[in-house]
């Protein structure tokens, strides 16, 4: 439930090994009364993107961005061609006024391309972005009222719509903590990089409300479970039609002390498909229903040993197919609190029907990198991170992994295509600390 609510400074320093979706510039906070809190950025950054030449009747070139990337990797002709290929200018600023329970502020941020934008002709995107500048204006709000913190957001885009956010955080009993959510966003509502309640991360073109609750009975058993239904009234990407959906979770949670920490949880999730059956002039669609279940347990057997073991199985349910897959995994972490080395490392087997059952666990990595890879098909997985600081200043780190797959079929396609059925990653870093 704490992460409903976003706050936090409005200036943060860029962590991210990412080379795109920072900004590059210079940016100040004032703060000329108690109550009153100016914040001032302006950026001028590179980006990677899509860009295509276009010479008019005049002999003027036009630059045409058709897409911004974000995966930071230049591999290929087309994505070295891409790097650094638009400049995006930035620039805008916060004011806020701020007492004990309430606090209001007004947001701004105007962004410029060297680029017309150019989503294409397709039919669910007439209400992307195009031309070479996007203006955001929103106020937003906070206020405690005894046990209740309510929050909300207005937003405006130019060109584009609006974007309207309105939640409550409640303490109904020192054991029982809830909370609500009403989003609409609109389909023409326009944001470069969003950050936005919802189950689409562009926030546009959805509606929904959100509901979850946390109850908290003894210091032992936790009970949570949550609600969330949504619809969108425009076209998506792969399914031509306005659609909706719904999830839902429930879990139950069974710590002793700080030694022993076992989970159970289920997932069930609706949302409409598009049929691959079609035959006609009219894309038909269908819901599909998806089921998850988990039981997680973590047990520390020593000071700086922790054993961690998760059984997964996802169901998945429609008109033309019905799929299960499992996974199975079991983590050694060795973290000693006065050791130079530690290390994680984990075994794991997986069986999927395919794909649209795959199941995401999260691993550990090396400084600055770490995975959540997809276990589908069927086939075992092994990892092992290595950190060892031999001086003060020195960081060495090492990772491992391997995923082995019962078949004989290619890994990955295209550029990505590896032959056999065995796939190894090794990264080896060292960090120096001055």
């Amino acid at each position: 439930l704490a992460q409903l609510k976003k706050g936090g400074s409005p200036l943060k320093a860029n962590t991210s090994v990412n080379e795109n979706g920072f900004l590059r510039g210079c940016g100040i906070t004032l703060k000329p009364f108690n109550s009153m809190e100016i914040t001032l950025v302006g950026s001028s950054v590179k980006h990677d993107g899509r860009v295509i030449s276009d010479t008019t009747g005049t002999g003027s070139e036009n630059r045409i961005m058709t897409s911004l990337q974000t995966s930071g990797l230049h591999r290929t002709t087309s994505e070295r061609l891409g790097k650094d290929a638009v400049r995006i200018h930035a620039g805008g600023g916060i004011i806020k006024w701020s007492t004990p329970n309430t606090r209001l502020a007004l947001n701004t941020l105007y962004q410029a391309f060297d680029a017309d934008f150019v989503s294409g002709e397709f039919a669910y995107k007439k209400f992307a972005l195009r031309g070479n500048k996007i203006l955001n204006l929103s106020a937003d709000i906070s206020a405690r009222v005894r046990n209740f913190n309510l929050f909300g957001e207005v937003a405006r885009s130019s060109p584009g719509g609006h974007a309207i956010l309105i939640g409550c955080l409640a303490g109904l009993d020192r054991k029982v903590r809830m909370g609500v959510i009403l989003r609409h966003y609109e389909r023409d509502y326009i944001s470069l990089t969003p950050s936005a309640f919802g189950e689409l991360p562009n926030a546009r073109n959805e509606s929904g409300i959100y509901w979850g609750i946390k109850i908290r009975p003894s210091r032992s058993w936790h009970f949570s479970a949550y609600a969330d239904l949504w619809k969108h009234p425009w076209l998506r990407f792969l399914l031509d039609k306005p659609s909706g959906g719904s999830e839902y979770l429930l879990r139950v949670d069974f710590q002793t002390s700080k030694r022993i920490h076992v989970y159970a949880s289920y997932l069930f999730e609706a949302k409409d498909k598009q049929s691959p059956l079609n035959d006609s002039k009219i894309d038909l669609s269908w819901p599909e229903e998806r089921h998850r279940l988990r039981f997680h347990i973590e047990n520390q057997v020593a000071p700086g040993l922790i054993l961690r073991s998760r059984l997964e199985s996802a169901f998945l349910f429609s008109e033309i197919a019905t799929s299960h897959g499992m996974m199975l995994f079991q983590d050694i972490i060795f973290k000693p609190m006065a050791g130079r080395l530690s290390f994680t490392a984990r075994f794991a087997l997986f069986d999927s029907g395919d794909h649209s059952v795959r199941i995401y666990a999260y691993e550990n990595g090396v400084l600055f990198d770490h995975q959540i890879p997809s276990y589908s098909k069927t086939g075992t997985r092994h990892y092992i991170n290595i950190r060892f600081k031999p001086l003060k200043w020195l960081t060495l780190e090492g990772h491992v992994s391997r995923t082995v797959y019962s078949d004989d079929e290619p890994i990955g396609t295209g550029y990505d295509a590896i032959p056999g059925n065995v796939k190894t990653k090794v990264i080896f870093q060292a960090g120096l600390k001055f």
